[in-house]
């Protein structure tokens, strides 16, 4: 089954949010994205802001970072039942 992790990797703000993309043992991605975040805004587990006072408007941004990663396994699903090499 594919997965989508968001994280981040330093502790200086801005940190790069980095997307992992795995499925089973076959593929096993790591890629940064062009979105800056501060780390003590991030968690690395849920892959989501926290919940704090201090990001006024996470809840948009959270719902935007989980369309992202059904998006980005849906372009995965499709071209993989197309036959297309990822």
């Amino acid at each position: 089954m594919a997965k989508i992790n968001l994280f981040v990797r330093s502790s200086t703000n801005p940190s790069t949010l980095y997307c992992r993309f795995t499925n089973g043992r076959k593929f096993n991605i790591t890629t940064k994205t062009d979105i800056s975040v501060n780390p003590l805004h991030w968690d690395n587990l849920k892959g989501n802001f926290k919940n704090i006072k201090a990001v006024p408007n996470r809840n948009v941004l959270n719902t935007k970072y989980d369309k992202l990663k059904v998006n980005i396994i849906e372009s995965f699903n499709n071209d993989y039942m197309l036959g297309e090499i990822i």
